[in-house]
């Protein structure tokens, strides 16, 4: 549970565990911002390395080692961690919306989410396997291990997609199969992988030299290439193409141009022609400049940037930066784009292939360097310093905080408090005479006659610093007692203590806690009858 010595003046919501992201909490880890508070919404609670996934997928790493975890970067960083997808965005508001629980404030917003594959004009797509999410990848590749080792004879696999993501997977996917054909009850010639690019070569953005490296590996391991050609139709044992011809398909992998998320379209963001967040020189918005973006989910309006990790890397420094500059008002950094980047390319067998520019190289030397290079970056995230605990903000505060924390003046000031209330549900309820409904001093309950008032209370600190999570944890821990009497929950008092913020800081915590307690509350018929508030150092 992380606590602040100086009020919170900002809060920074980042959207997304992405490469920036990434950044962004390292660099405010090791360089706290005095009276800015960050949180991390995101899907999933560990982010792959798009570098090492097929590295991965080939079985040359583990799953811990291409991976960031992202609860301790967090912690390191001070943030508060929400697991949960984000479904939309309230900008007059300044909301995020998620799944299965209330909006999310901010100040600045960050958007890096990454992008998902596109699968709307490809009839029967529901039949594909997308290569993202790679955890959901990871599940079925595991699915397909299985169906290879059942099935008698051949099993087909057709790839959709010949950009890099595309080539390295089928080469990892190669490799791994070709490794654990014995065990699969196969031989390697049991085992057919077949690539479909819509573009008249594989890897179209890549320099001749590098091209012919490629396609000669793919030569080598017979593997069968379609270029110039498109998916009309997938189905469960084939795919169809646009000229008509049908191909055997045990399992489709969908690795093609990604799309963005779909709750971006009504958000009232400035979007490029594909949906995703336009973005100036400084990684912000032109329509709003409170929010920011990068990584795939970003479209600079100056650069044509393609959608590859290596821009999420470099983007996040400056992202970081941004995000800072942003919230005490000084002027931003651009971001300039190298005119060419390395590629680093995997053949899945610890080999691998580097273009820049018009030059090319390969041999498993490559591969150790790009080893090297990417295990490099995964151990800044994931081996993390440790550092001392915040050390106490200079100025009036420390007086003012003195001041605030004893007796009735510790109390939430009723306006704050009646922003908070004002945004639940309905309390009401059978023997409630006087709740939140027309508050005042105290609850008044009227008991029918013959039954019992059964009263306990309960009370611990926060030890995570999700507050809607938490409150909802505190009030489901409470019921217990009431349950564990053989009782019906009928109505609680919270009472509850916030660190000492500005107003609208409070009253969204307060929203936000008040919130969970009163849907836990009411999945077990209960409502909230009132309370007390008060201001402290910590939840």
């Amino acid at each position: 549970m992380q606590t602040h010595s100086e009020p919170v003046r900002q809060d920074i919501v980042l959207v997304g565990g992405g490469h920036s992201h990434v950044d962004v909490l390292k660099r405010f880890g090791m360089k706290p911002e005095p009276g800015v508070r960050l949180t991390l919404i995101a899907r999933e609670l560990s982010t792959p390395y798009s570098g090492m996934v097929p590295g991965l997928i080939a079985q040359l790493y583990t799953k811990p080692e291409c991976h960031i975890d992202l609860r301790p970067l967090a912690a390191f960083a001070g943030a508060r961690l929400i697991h949960a997808p984000a479904t939309g965005l309230e900008l007059a508001n300044h909301n995020v919306h998620i799944a299965g629980r209330p909006p999310i404030r901010f100040d600045l917003l960050s958007l890096d989410t990454g992008s998902t594959p596109s699968t709307i004009d490809i009839a029967g797509a529901e039949h594909a396997l997308p290569v993202k999410p790679i955890d959901n990848f990871l599940a079925g590749q595991a699915d397909m291990m299985d169906a290879i080792a059942a099935k008698a004879g051949r099993y087909h696999i057709v790839v959709v997609g010949g950009g890099a993501g595309g080539v390295e997977l089928t080469l990892s996917l190669d490799q791994q199969l070709r490794r654990g054909a014995a065990s699969l009850k196969h031989s390697p010639d049991d085992l057919s992988i077949t690539i479909i690019e819509a573009t008249d070569s594989l890897l179209p953005s890549y320099n001749a030299a590098a091209r012919r490296r490629v396609l000669r590996t793919i030569a080598d391991r017979n593997i069968a290439v379609h270029t110039g050609t498109r998916i009309t139709k997938i189905e469960a044992d084939s795919v169809t193409l646009n000229s008509g011809e049908t191909l055997p398909a045990d399992r489709t992998i969908l690795v093609t141009n990604g799309g963005a998320p779909h709750w971006l379209a009504d958000s009232g963001l400035a979007l490029d022609a594909r949906g995703f967040v336009r973005v100036d020189d400084n990684l912000r918005s032109p329509s709003h400049d409170n929010v920011y973006a990068a990584g795939d989910l970003a479209s600079m309006d100056n650069y044509t940037l393609p959608k590859s990790g290596v821009y999420a890397v470099r983007q996040g420094p400056y992202l970081a930066e941004n995000l800072r500059r942003a919230a005490i008002g000084t002027p931003l950094k651009p971001y300039r784009p190298q005119k060419q980047t390395l590629a680093l390319i995997t053949t899945g067998d610890r080999h691998a292939i580097a273009a820049r520019g018009s030059l090319s190289l390969a041999g498993g030397w490559v591969w150790r360097w790009k080893d090297w290079i990417d295990r490099r970056w995964m151990a800044k995230y994931q081996e993390l310093p440790d550092m001392a605990a915040e050390s106490s903000a200079s100025g009036d505060g420390g007086v003012l905080d003195d001041m605030r924390c004893g007796g009735c003046g510790a109390k939430v000031p009723a306006p704050i408090l009646r922003r908070a209330l004002d945004r639940l549900p309905p309390q009401s309820k059978d023997g409630l005479a006087q709740g939140l409904e027309a508050p005042d001093d105290a609850a008044v309950l009227l008991p029918p006659p013959g039954k019992a008032l059964v009263q306990t209370v309960d009370q611990f600190r926060a030890f995570i610093d999700d507050p809607y999570l938490f409150a909802r944890i505190a009030a489901n821990h409470c019921l217990g007692d009431i349950f564990a009497m053989g009782a019906e929950p009928h109505s609680a008092l919270a009472a509850v203590m916030l660190p000492h913020d500005g107003d609208d800081k409070i009253a969204e915590d307060l929203y936000q806690l008040l919130a969970g307690a009163t849907e836990t509350l009411a999945e077990a018929g209960a409502v909230l009858a009132g309370g007390h508030t008060g201001e402290g150092a910590e939840m």
